[in-house]
């Protein structure tokens, strides 16, 4: 049938890439239907041997342990739609390679230059929020950009092209150095060690080496990129710990997929919970291998380890740029946190999917088992899911209770308002402060607190947009 030629993954993925855009759990839903049908009906992808089945089921089965199975079925079932696409672009890598890469770099240009206007005419670094509040998303586009260009300017022949790769590996190493992000610092210069180890001449590796050397010490003494003189960023290593605490408590099927926050929550160090900052909560290990321990258990992290290890690294081709882009997202995930989002792990899964060489394509007999299981274990979970009135939003999913969130509130403005005096500069304790005395009706005293932290930062946004609100309840009272 003409009808098979005329199905592209692309009808339906830029949809998705929206939905994580606009973070729309619904619209995700609603195309994820849309997707799977084309998963079924593609019934070749059935036949591909993909590992992540496995981990999916796993992801299911622990979901049955979880302190909220309806939600951690959907955080499941998530991934499955990336397994789904995973398993699409496998099928015919060639037909997608150059639409895949070309939508990388048209995103990620566009952030760029966002980021490049905010910087030079706005005087703030901006506009990486469209990819969310936390700027590793962008970073971490950015940094497998970085590679690309950088493997194609060593490539290249021609002085022209070369000159253009260039051009184009500093605009995105600079917008990296904008964005301050530790993890797209660690990968993109590990691989292009490796990048450089492979396609230069003994003597200009040296020189490579020589130049590395020198610009990131110049940049550890300059720009800390690292952030060791800020004191948050010493708050990593406590997030490690908890979740190792978490994992020993919950190590066979963790406390659900979707769950991290109540794991912190419940298994965060005194020591991290005020005596160094203050009150604090996070819904990510900002490391995904710990972040998959805690909410699937050990079975879980081996299952995605060995997941990647036969899709990636086994046999791995350094001189694939696919291969070289999927790894750097691999290695910031290990100490960022950038698979909280859809739309990273798309683009992960489909680099994933490119990283393989498959020419030609034949189908088996018969599907693979873990396919069909996990289809199975799709209509299950989605039935519960339906028929019950859940909310998607994660705020809503918390396991604590009222009374603890009250407590902790009150903790956490009393801490912040002794480390004040500890931390004069941090203006996330007069934040705390100011926010806890406008919802308790003391807003003479909240505006204090936002004076003073306006004082230290006088374009916070935040601080801005809540001493409005306070300003305006109060005209709405003066009004005879």
């Amino acid at each position: 049938m003409e009808i098979e030629k005329k199905i592209n993954i692309f009808h339906i993925l830029p949809v998705f890439l929206l939905a994580a855009f606009i973070k729309s759990e619904y619209i995700f839903l609603f195309f994820s239907f849309a997707l799977i049908v084309y998963f079924i009906y593609n019934k070749s992808a059935f036949y591909i041997d993909n590992p992540f089945n496995y981990f999916f089921i796993w992801l299911s089965i622990s979901s049955f342990f979880s302190i909220n199975s309806v939600e951690s079925f959907y955080v499941s079932w998530r991934f499955f739609v990336y397994i789904v696409i995973f398993s699409i672009i496998y099928e015919k890598p060639q037909s997608y390679k150059s639409a895949i890469l070309k939508m990388i770099i048209f995103i990620s240009g566009f952030l760029m230059l966002l980021i490049f206007y905010n910087f030079f005419f706005m005087g703030s670094v901006k506009g990486y929020e469209i990819l969310g509040k936390n700027k590793n998303y962008s970073a971490s586009l950015f940094s497998i950009c970085a590679i690309y260009f950088y493997h194609s300017f060593l490539n290249k022949e021609e002085l022209w092209p070369k000159i253009l790769n260039l051009l184009a590996f500093s605009a995105f190493f600079f917008s990296i150095i904008l964005l301050n992000s530790r993890g797209s610092f660690l990968a993109l210069f590990f691989l292009m060690t490796i990048t450089s180890y492979i396609y230069l001449k003994k003597k200009y590796f040296k020189i490579y080496l020589g130049v590395f050397l020198l610009l990131f010490v110049s940049l550890l003494y300059f720009y800390d990129p690292f952030k060791i003189s800020e004191p948050n960023s010493y708050m990593r290593p406590y997030i490690w710990l908890s979740s190792l605490k978490a994992i020993l408590n919950y190590p066979l099927t963790g406390i659900g997929p979707g769950f991290f926050e109540y794991a912190f929550s419940k298994f965060k160090f005194a020591y991290f919970d005020g005596a160094s900052f203050y009150n604090h909560t996070t819904v990510h290990a900002h490391s995904e291998i710990l972040n998959i321990a805690v909410e699937s258990g050990i079975l879980g992290v081996f299952l995605f380890i060995y997941s990647l290890y036969k899709t990636l690294l086994v046999d791995m081709d350094f001189k694939n740029i696919f291969s070289l882009m999927a790894l750097s997202l691999l290695i910031q995930s290990l100490f960022d946190l950038i698979f909280y989002s859809s739309f990273m792990w798309i683009i992960f899964f489909s680099l994933l999917a490119l990283s393989k060489h498959r020419e030609d394509f034949k189908e088996k007999l018969k599907p693979k088992s873990s396919a069909l299981i996990s289809i199975s274990l799709i209509v299950l979970m989605l039935i519960p899911k339906f028929l019950k009135n859940y909310n998607l939003e994660f705020c809503d999913m918390k396991a604590i209770d009222n009374e603890l969130i009250s407590d902790n509130s009150a903790r956490k403005t009393a801490l912040s308002d002794i480390y004040i005096n500890f931390y004069p500069k941090d203006i996330r304790f007069y934040y705390t402060c100011a926010y806890y005395y406008h919802l308790t009706g003391n807003d003479d005293i909240a505006k204090k607190y936002l004076l003073k932290l306006l004082f230290i930062e006088p374009y916070n946004k935040e601080a801005l947009k809540l001493l409005y609100d306070i300003n305006r309840v109060r005209e709405n009272f003066s009004e005879p």
